[in-house]
């Protein structure tokens, strides 16, 4: 009798990973358009490359090296799960097809944990207290990032704007601002934004603003409609952030996408993918309980890339 139970519950925990595999494949990873996955070692990584290259120079006398390790970022991993019970009589009666849909839940819950971890580090950017600090020390999202920790002659940069609206004119200036703002070096790093990141209220506007063929009003030697270069150009793209609660918030990034950077400006990184623990083969006495107890597991780490290449703007 208890071959014949431990069997019946082998194929039940199949079903519900079938159901549960079903529901991880129709997550989308959102996410990705924004943060790059890294995967995870031991209970942390240490990312030593934030500070990015200085760049080549000419080459007089000794080298000049680099010391990476001084500005290493620390990330630790975090565990995640969300826990269900199955009632016996339901297996006993036959009936365990009916939570197939509650699995199929549970994989699609566990492949979205991301996008709702890499929205709350946008939202929360602004201070340490939920997801830390970045590799300066500063919160992410600052209007004093050191340029280079080791060299005060080279000042500060900001990556949060207040009283900001998205308009034509603040997006342009950001966009020369953005490309401007200095490297390791003391140089202008050359690197432009190329997407635009808005809550779903500003979308539609978004995409006119940066897509429209035409703008109405007067350029500098003529009145009347003329060509919106930032579409011609195909200077930016436009995402929105459906988990967004913060409407009038807009972010411009250098991300994968514009291919002159390697890794996207914040961080996801997975020391074990979200996976379903099932109940391990059981005796005749275990069997008899009353419940079946099922979870969802992972382990992952959110964290912040390199402050230059997210910029936050609110009204």
């Amino acid at each position: 009798m208890a071959t014949l139970k431990t069997a019946v519950l082998a194929s039940i925990n199949v079903s519900y990973q079938m159901s549960f595999d079903e529901g991880r494949r129709r997550a989308q990873k959102r996410y990705l358009s924004i943060a790059s996955e890294y995967p995870g070692s031991g209970d942390r990584n240490i990312y030593p490359w934030l500070l990015g290259i200085k760049g080549m120079q000419e080459w007089k006398g000794e080298k000049n090296f680099q010391d990476l390790s001084a500005v290493g970022y620390e990330l630790r991993h975090k565990d995640w799960e969300d826990s269900i019970s199955v009632d016996r009589n339901a297996i006993a009666d036959d009936m365990y097809g009916l939570y197939n849909p509650m699995f199929e839940e549970l994989g699609f819950v566990g492949e979205d944990l991301p996008n709702h971890q890499v929205q709350s580090l946008l939202e929360n950017g602004e201070a340490t207290t939920v997801h830390g600090a970045c590799w300066d020390g500063k919160a992410f999202f600052a209007t004093d990032h050191p340029v280079h920790p080791n060299d005060a002659s080279l000042s500060t940069f900001a990556n949060l704007f207040t009283s900001m609206s998205l308009t034509r004119a603040n997006l342009i200036t950001q966009m020369a601002a953005f490309m401007q703002q200095k490297g390791p070096d003391g140089k202008p790093r050359g690197i432009p934004a190329d997407t635009l990141f808005v809550h779903p209220n500003q979308y539609v506007d978004a995409v006119e603003l940066v897509s429209a063929k035409f703008i109405s009003g007067a350029s500098s030697s003529s009145p009347g409609s003329r060509e919106n270069v930032i579409a011609t150009m195909g200077m930016l793209k436009v995402e929105q952030l459906p988990l967004s609660s913060e409407d009038g918030e807009w972010f411009l990034g250098a991300t994968v996408a514009g291919g002159m950077v390697s890794r996207n400006p914040l961080v996801v990184q997975i020391r074990e993918a979200p996976h379903l623990v099932t109940p391990p083969t059981l005796s005749e006495a275990e069997f008899l309980k009353r419940k079946l107890q099922y979870s969802t597991e992972a382990r992952i780490g959110f964290g912040y890339g390199k402050p230059w290449q997210l910029w936050k703007h609110k009204n």
